[in-house]
């Protein structure tokens, strides 16, 4: 079964109640008595599914009961999904939303003066508004998510990409950034070559290559064109080009080897076509770096590094980030 969470904190991040449903018959709260890390693990324990939620409440609620919420389930942020889906909305407020499907509700005061529901919850006369607006906001919820899923056809290669990384999985699943000498026009081998560990703090590695490649953080990618530069800048290259063949909108790959070249202030050419299995001749007796984002079981770049090689370059050098010490080739 899957959760769906809306959870009411003061400034602080002190929860003082949380809304929970299955579905749009099944839904309940946790506050005063009942607001207790128990209760809460007992709601956790019976989910078998995804988490939703809207907003920062995941990490909201695991700072106020000190657990790891995401690193144990699949946490999907559905203001994420509806901005993904739904571009050019005025703003992403949950009433906004509501309102562009006709959802109704009782309780909208709290909408546009947050700060009420805090001074209402402190007052026993007037609290069950606040519970009644916490059960809308969940509930709700629950709809617009199936609404929206079924409208978009939202898969589940999407919504394994937007959940939350967990700060487990980050430390377990370590980002390396791996040079690899892979060719140099000598026949010693099939990807005959060296590759390693060039970066010591994979936490942090691993914190960039999420912020780029599923938030589009502009920071992120800078940071990791300066650390994948580092590693090149004295090699001399004739032109730089990066994997193909993404069906997302933003390619990571050819914003990083861009990024590069201009460091570098070396051409960037777009050397592969066909699903990296085609590379231009105009490799032949020049020197090639090839740039992915994050290599899984490199078979991608094992294709363009085939591709290449038939055109007879002087050398081909990759660079990647690397989830897995143990590749395709």
């Amino acid at each position: 079964m899957d959760l769906f969470l809306d959870a009411e904190w003061f400034i602080g991040g002190d929860v003082f109640l949380i809304g929970w449903a299955r579905d749009n018959k099944t839904f309940g709260q946790l506050y005063d008595e009942s607001l207790t890390e128990e209760a809460f693990h007992s709601l956790l324990e019976a989910t078998d599914g995804r988490i939703y939620f809207y907003g920062p409440d995941i990490g909201i609620i695991e700072k106020y009961f000190n657990i790891d919420i995401r690193s144990n389930y699949e946490c999907v942020n559905l203001l994420k999904v509806f901005k993904d889906k739904m571009p050019g909305m005025s703003n992403y407020k949950l009433a906004t939303i509501e309102k562009h499907y006709g959802l109704k509700r009782n309780r909208n005061e709290y909408k546009t003066n947050i700060f009420s529901i805090f001074q209402d919850w402190r007052r026993p006369q007037v609290k069950s508004l606040v519970l009644q607006y916490n059960m809308e906001d969940v509930l709700n919820l629950v709809k617009l998510k199936h609404i929206i899923f079924w409208q978009f056809d939202v898969e589940e290669n999407y919504l394994v990409q937007v959940r939350l990384a967990g700060s487990l999985q980050v430390i377990r699943d370590h980002v390396y950034l791996l040079p690899c000498d892979v060719y140099r026009g000598v026949n010693t081998g099939k990807y005959a070559a060296h590759h390693g560990k060039a970066e010591e703090q994979p936490n942090i590695t691993s914190q960039m290559v999420i912020g780029a490649k599923f938030f589009n953080d502009k920071v992120s990618l800078y940071r990791m064109i300066v650390l994948m530069h580092d590693v090149v800048k004295e090699i001399q290259f004739d032109y730089i080009t990066s994997v193909n063949g993404r069906d997302s909108k933003f390619n990571l790959a050819r914003a990083l080897a861009t990024g590069i070249a201009l460091r570098m202030k070396i051409k960037y050419q777009e050397l592969l076509s066909d699903h990296n299995s085609k590379c231009s001749n105009a490799v032949s007796g020049k020197r090639i770096l090839i740039i992915d984002d994050v290599i899984y079981k490199g078979r991608t770049m094992a294709t363009a590094i085939d591709a290449c090689s038939q055109q007879n370059p002087a050398s081909i050098y990759f660079l990647a980030f690397g989830k897995s010490q143990r590749f395709a080739f």
